[in-house]
């Protein structure tokens, strides 16, 4: 099982975005069952500002209540569980905001 198509926003990596509303997608394949759960961070500095926790994330579309700095590079990643108790670990995705008013 592995996690693809990792989208912030319908955006891969944005740099120079207004994200005054994140929305985090992403896609589950070769798997042997379905996502189950899933847990979502967000990182400045290599410092965790924001974790969902494991939880049932809607991988077609989480929202995130968080307020984001102006010119500021952040990292992400998911970690998702599946129906058979397989566990896959995303690679680390990265965004920067840009003015923000």
């Amino acid at each position: 099982m592995k996690i693809v198509n990792m989208k912030l926003n319908h955006i891969k990596n944005p740099v120079g975005w207004n994200l005054n509303h994140p929305v985090f997608t992403w896609t589950v394949e070769d798997g042997e069952g379905n996502q189950k759960s899933a847990r979502l961070v967000i990182k400045k500095e290599n410092s965790i500002i924001y974790d969902t926790g494991e939880g049932d994330l809607d991988q077609r579309g989480t929202a995130v209540d968080l307020q984001l700095l102006p010119r500021t590079s952040y990292t992400w990643n998911v970690t998702v569980q599946s129906t058979n108790g397989e566990t896959a670990v995303s690679e680390e995705q990265y965004f920067e905001t840009g003015k923000i008013e």
